[in-house]
């Protein structure tokens, strides 16, 4: 039985900054990353995780969910652009790769 998780959201607030996806498939998004005071955007590509259900420290229980992924895990899940056909670029050579993997 496969679990079914919660999606990410398409538009989310991280570090002070506002994201809205501008593309995505399966689980390689590219986000549109903005703050108030800034005139210029940048964009994110993302390797989108899932975390099983989980209890948190207070004792409330997650749900299976998708994530972002964290600050941590940039460079390996998470990359920086400055420009969207850049971005896109990124992500579209993460799906052909994901795509040569499965057909192995």
């Amino acid at each position: 039985m496969t679990q079914e998780y919660r999606p990410l959201e398409t538009t989310l607030r991280k570090g002070g900054f506002d994201l809205r996806q501008v593309w995505r498939w399966k689980n390689i998004a590219v986000f549109e990353k903005t703050k108030p005071d800034m005139a210029l955007s940048s964009y994110e590509t993302v390797i989108i995780e899932t975390r099983s259900r989980s209890t948190l420290l207070e004792g409330f229980e997650a749900p299976p969910r998708e994530v972002y992924p964290s600050s941590k895990m940039w460079g390996r899940k998470g990359w920086t652009y400055n420009e969207k056909r850049t971005a896109k670029d990124k992500a579209f050579a993460l799906v052909e790769r994901m795509e040569r993997k499965r057909k192995l």
